[in-house]
């Protein structure tokens, strides 16, 4: 997402031992996160339109993380170890 179409664009902000990741989704669309450090997480996304939240399944420890935004505008994954 992004190469052909920058509203699909997706951020990730984490921090150095990658225990925090923060993923922004501008809208509902599948992605692909990598997962290099072969790492499990708990997963929430968070809906900054409603100002709710809802768990999902944990991730990991696969290198490459499947995602899907489930949300029609911005919504925001937050994965903790």
């Amino acid at each position: 997402p992004g190469i052909t179409n920058y509203r699909q664009f997706v951020s990730v902000l984490t921090n150095d031992d990658a225990t925090l990741l923060l993923v922004y989704a501008p809208e509902k669309i599948t992605f692909r996160l990598r997962n290099p450090r072969l790492l499990t997480y708990k997963a929430k996304w968070f809906n900054p339109v409603t100002n709710q939240d809802s768990v999902v399944a944990d991730f990991g420890p696969d290198p490459i993380l499947e995602l899907a935004a489930p949300f029609e505008k911005d919504a925001v994954l937050v994965l903790t170890r």
